[in-house]
């Protein structure tokens, strides 16, 4: 084969990525994953919401220099009127334009209901950032410890760099990026991974965007990729 050729998908980062678990050609699990990083935070509804409160705050501003205006008014026209007992009745009120705190108060529910979309997407984002494999109760994919020389194992985390994706030792499979196909093997001999501390054999592989990585455990079969990959 001929040499991985660079890809941009290398120095991008994918913001979740989608795992595919199946026994035997049957699906068992399908889960996403999301980066927890700000690449994959909720955008839309933190714009709305900035732009909600810095509009509302604009309307308040204004509301309160027309409101100043309006005092220093009232103020020069009440002593006027206390030397001319007959023009207070010519002293206007101070009062805002009610148009202007209603706008403000829509806004502000706009920016509070975006806010709680945004907090709501962030909470399940960083619920959904790990996937463990093994016999325990936290596993997400049930796999016989006899394949991993432990009772659970985190076979894909978010971490601040990005996805990341740690095999243990003694599995198969292959990396598709940017149109060529690797297996395990060829991405350990690339330098493409690094091992993992502590466990002879293991390896962690930062997934780029665009990619797809099938793992082989036996009957077992999990597919990682981004959703976007053609």
């Amino acid at each position: 084969m001929e040499d991985f050729a660079p890809h941009a998908a290398l120095w991008s980062r994918p913001t979740c990525l989608d795992v595919t678990a199946r026994y035997q050609g049957t699906i068992i699990v399908s889960k996403r994953i999301w980066d927890r990083s700000l690449i994959a935070s909720p955008k839309v509804p933190v714009i709305i919401a900035f732009l909600g409160l810095m509009s509302a705050a604009g309307l308040m501003w204004i509301r309160n220099s027309e409101l100043s205006v309006r005092s220093r008014h009232r103020s020069s026209m009440l002593a006027f009127a206390a030397r001319h007992p007959g023009a207070m009745a010519f002293v206007p009120r101070l009062e805002a334009d009610p148009l202007v705190e209603q706008g403000a108060l829509a806004l502000l529910l706009v920016a509070f209901a975006a806010g709680l979309v945004a907090t709501v997407d962030s909470f399940r984002m960083r619920r959904s950032r790990r996937l463990l494999i093994g016999e325990t109760g936290r596993c997400t994919i049930p796999v016989d410890a006899a394949l991993l020389s432990q009772g659970e194992w985190p076979l894909l985390r978010a971490t601040d760099f990005g996805l990341e994706l740690r095999l243990p030792p003694g599995v198969t499979g292959s990396l598709r990026l940017g149109g060529q196909t690797l297996s395990l093997t060829q991405v350990r001999q690339k330098g493409m991974s690094r091992p993992l501390p502590k466990v002879e054999g293991a390896i962690v592989l930062r997934l780029p965007a665009a990619c797809r990585v099938d793992v082989v455990m036996g009957p077992l079969e999990i597919t990682v990729e981004d959703p976007l990959v053609e």
